[in-house]
């Protein structure tokens, strides 16, 4: 039953947050097949965490594209590969891995993104995903997923979204929930195999975990002996631009001489002033005893620019 609420509510776009392992998979290949069957040409998207995870919706696809296949006694035909189904209407259900730039140049008539809240770079998808959508009226966005901590793009996705109830559909579907409906598991298993209870409300009671709880285990903590006393800190720079990124390492080194990675800050495609302004912001943070910067080829200019600024504390090499 939670399946058809959600599969048959009207609405374009839609969240469904709901526990691990109740079908919500099945759900999202039920709908990326019926869009292709409601409009010949079409194209629905289904974006995850990864390649695999992707193919294995198009897996359930498949399934339900048999059945189609079957009830029409044989009037729609498919053909599928690991990453696509195509139906005899010239309609295609094509998975891709969660790269923004992989899913621009699409028209899609929907669009699904599967565990969504652990997807990365999810606000540049739904960017890439939102113009592809606009030229279809009846063009659908479905956000598949279990929460994944008060935090994140996704997070801010779902407070939005249940601040307009018009626009939105979110429907939760807990474990509890979804064994009430009739789904045949066991709940008091699970919860043996999880190892405290946040993670068990995250993962099956659609609960968001405060960003200030922990979802490891803690146990190390208990032989923590305080924090290092730094004497020395010091900036490594690895200059950068198009193809290689800037990397900018702060180490600090305490009173017994070891070292440790106190901050760690990578650019690409920078401009060379805006990577200045990071330096010198770490430089004026950590105050470091010296500052090591790259000099060699597009560097040296960046160097010459330190070395004015921060006298004999940098030294290009």
């Amino acid at each position: 039953p939670y399946q058809k609420e959600f599969y048959l509510n009207p609405k374009r776009k839609k969240i469904f947050l709901s526990s691990r392992q109740v079908g919500k998979s099945f759900v999202a290949a039920m709908i990326l097949v019926q869009k292709c069957l409601m409009k010949r040409g079409g194209t629905s998207l289904c974006v995850s965490v990864n390649q695999n995870s992707a193919s294995e919706i198009i897996k359930k696809c498949v399934k339900v594209a048999e059945a189609v296949k079957l009830l029409t006694k044989g009037k729609i035909t498919f053909a599928a590969s690991f990453d696509k189904v195509v139906f005899s209407n010239g309609s295609r259900v094509i998975s891709l891995s969660s790269n923004p730039a992989s899913i621009r140049g699409y028209t899609a008539c929907c669009c699904v993104v599967d565990e969504c809240a652990f997807v990365e770079h999810l606000n540049e998808i739904i960017q890439a995903i939102g113009p592809t959508l606009t030229r279809d009226k009846n063009s659908e966005l479905i956000l598949l997923t279990t929460p994944a901590g008060k935090n994140g793009y996704f997070y801010e996705m779902y407070q939005h979204a249940l601040k307009y109830p018009n626009t939105w559909y979110v429907q939760h579907t807990t474990i509890y929930d979804a064994v009430n409906d009739g789904l045949k598991v066991d709940v008091e298993e699970i919860k043996k195999l999880c190892p405290d209870d946040a993670v068990f409300r995250q993962e099956y009671c659609c609960e968001f975990a405060n960003s200030n709880i922990s979802l490891i285990n803690t146990d190390s903590l208990k032989t923590f002996e305080g924090l290092p006393v730094i004497v020395d800190t010091f900036i490594g720079v690895d200059f950068g631009r198009t193809n290689d990124y800037t990397s900018i390492c702060v180490i600090g080194r305490d009173d017994k001489n070891k070292c440790y990675l106190l901050d760690l800050t990578s650019l690409k495609n920078t401009e060379f002033s805006i990577q200045l302004e990071f330096i010198k912001e770490k430089f004026n943070t950590y105050n470091p005893k010296a500052l090591y910067c790259d000099a060699g080829g597009l560097g040296k200019p960046l160097a010459e620019d330190l070395e004015l600024n921060f006298n004999k504390r940098c030294k290009g090499f």
